[in-house]
């Protein structure tokens, strides 16, 4: 077997799991060299500031990153997002919920493990929730490392996000 976390990898998003849980995790964003980390029970941080997600309670007047293949379709538009971005880095696009730039973020499926275990961590330490469209948790180090559809939100809007996602991805 190989090791999925590659050099390559580690300058997406590297992390540190025990079993199928990650306890550790830093994103890089080259281009900005902006370094986001977490670590279980102590939050997550950008430069060394401490980052949580935002506050807003309600998808009218919300900032989405997402896939351009949503980001015009019908149901995107009626929900009234204040803001919609296409974020083509889907590990930078959930830390962006992180920070606070984004309140929701979608992805789609076939995500793998060494995308999401940082971002995943991120926004946990940050406050926010992200999961797979359903609302179960992201399980790590499976057979198959793919993922389905994902969400990351603001724990004030998840729900309804993520019933809007269901109907995005079904």
């Amino acid at each position: 077997m190989t090791n999925r976390l590659t050099p390559a990898r580690l300058l997406r998003g590297s992390l540190i799991a025990s079993a199928l849980l990650v306890v550790a995790a830093a994103l890089l964003q080259p281009t900005t060299a902006r370094l986001m980390t977490a670590i279980v029970g102590e939050g997550a941080r950008c430069d060394g500031v401490r980052i949580r997600v935002s506050d807003r309670d309600g998808l009218v007047g919300a900032r989405l990153g997402a896939p351009y293949k949503y980001l015009e379709r019908r149901e995107v538009l009626d929900a009234a997002f204040s803001e919609r971005r296409a974020v083509p880095s889907l590990a930078l696009r959930i830390a962006e919920v992180a920070m606070g730039r984004l309140d929701v973020a979608y992805g789609t499926g076939n995500a793998h493990d060494w995308d999401l275990a940082a971002a995943d961590l991120l926004v946990h330490e940050a406050g926010g929730r992200f999961t797979v469209a359903n609302g179960e948790p992201l399980r790590y180090n499976r057979s198959d490392p793919r993922h389905p559809a994902l969400i990351a939100a603001t724990p004030g809007l998840f729900e309804e996000a993520r019933r809007l996602l269901d109907r995005l991805a079904g």
